[in-house]
């Protein structure tokens, strides 16, 4: 319906700042008046012209999400949560997609920028090019909130220590018995991302003093995959890139024959993989090889068998990112500190790591003495 705000308010009979309020979706509105100004919002069809908005009041209500190319399991969930917190805060998203490398994040950025947005949430990959695109951001006068930090860039955060969970993983698996112990982990290797989960792996393993054999670590990636003549190049750059990695990283860890007896994923998604190659060998899970994932997400407690992994607080982390973003835009934080928030993580045990079959093998013992 092609009406002003101000003819709108007047056939409702509030004021402009009572109609704006609802249309932002504040709580600083009665809910029997919100309910009555959006029935007859309703009822008039009347749609807000954002645009016009935002050239009066210098904000868009709209975040921009720069977010990665692929759309794994874990990305969806905080991508889920930011939409359904900045909803409920009266904030539009955009989402504008980037492979990680400084092109890709410039076209990001431009587009985000083109929509006027009131700042935005960088999804990041972990990759170690330098962040100018990201100060020009800044330099438009619009924050900033990452989450994992940007390597070389100063900006709010929500992040995990993706290291301590790759530690704690590992330690488990030792805790069962454990001494040869693989790592599937993914491309590019340069990423921070892939760095921490293999520096955890490495932690535990020099804390249990358990040499550390390179021969247990294996990095899916395009180059290698193809130098070796793999079936999975194309896959390792499609949607199922994360199950194909594992799947490949799996087969050639049992092709080294190297006595793996436990495997350390990069994701769920690349544990799924290693489960299908486990299967495909002949191997059973969890009484020739153990397998541990990474997420915690959906579909690892429907996998047979379900898989041990670490819960990683996808939802909170979309959610504590608008929370933090929307008081930047809001002027509710201090310019002069960053915020660093760092959620927790949890293991979770499922049958896949064999704690359930040692348990009962150690039963069995006691009974027999």
């Amino acid at each position: 319906m092609n009406i002003s705000q101000k003819e709108v308010a007047e056939r409702l009979g509030v004021s402009r700042g009572t109609l704006h309020r609802v249309l932002v979706g504040s709580p600083l509105v009665n809910a029997r008046t919100r309910e009555r100004i959006e029935r007859e919002l309703e009822e008039f069809n009347y749609i807000p012209n954002r645009v016009a908005q935002s050239l009066k009041s210098g904000r868009s209500m709209t975040i921009g999400v720069l977010g990665p190319a692929r759309i794994r399991t874990a990305n969806m969930l905080k991508v889920n949560a930011i939409y359904e917190e900045a909803a409920a805060q009266g904030y539009s998203v955009i989402i504008a997609y980037s492979d990680g490398s400084e092109e890709g994040d410039e076209h990001g950025i431009r587009q985000l920028l083109s929509h006027m947005v009131d700042g935005i949430i960088v999804m990041g990959r972990g990759l170690c090019h330098p962040s100018d695109h990201f100060k020009a951001f800044q330099r438009h006068g619009k924050p900033i909130i990452s989450i994992y930090p940007v390597y070389n860039f100063k900006c709010d955060c929500v992040t995990l220590d993706t290291a301590a969970a790759f530690e704690e993983l590992t330690t488990y698996l030792i805790g069962l018995g454990h001494q040869r112990i693989g790592l599937a982990i993914f491309s590019p290797r340069e990423s921070r991302f892939v760095q921490m989960r293999e520096k955890g792996y490495c932690q535990a393993l020099e804390k249990a003093k358990i040499p550390i054999d390179p021969e247990l670590i294996v990095c899916a990636s395009t180059e290698e995959v193809s130098a070796k003549g793999g079936d999975y190049v194309e896959s390792l750059e499609d949607a199922d890139a994360d199950y194909a990695a594992g799947y490949w990283a799996t087969e050639e860890l049992i092709r080294r024959k190297c006595g793996m007896t436990a495997l350390v994923c990069a994701s769920d998604d690349t544990a799924i993989g290693a489960l299908c190659a486990a299967h495909a060998e002949g191997l059973s899970v969890p009484k020739d090889l153990a397998v541990v994932g990474y997420d915690d997400s959906t579909v690892s407690r429907y996998t047979i068998p379900p898989l041990t992994t670490i819960q990683q607080p996808n939802p909170e982390m979309g959610k504590r990112a608008v929370d933090i973003l929307i008081s930047r835009i809001e002027g509710r934080l201090t310019k002069k500190r960053h915020v660093k928030e760092e959620l927790p993580f949890e293991l979770i045990v499922r049958d896949s790591c064999g704690a359930r079959l040692k348990s009962k093998q150690t039963a069995r013992k006691s009974r027999s003495a």
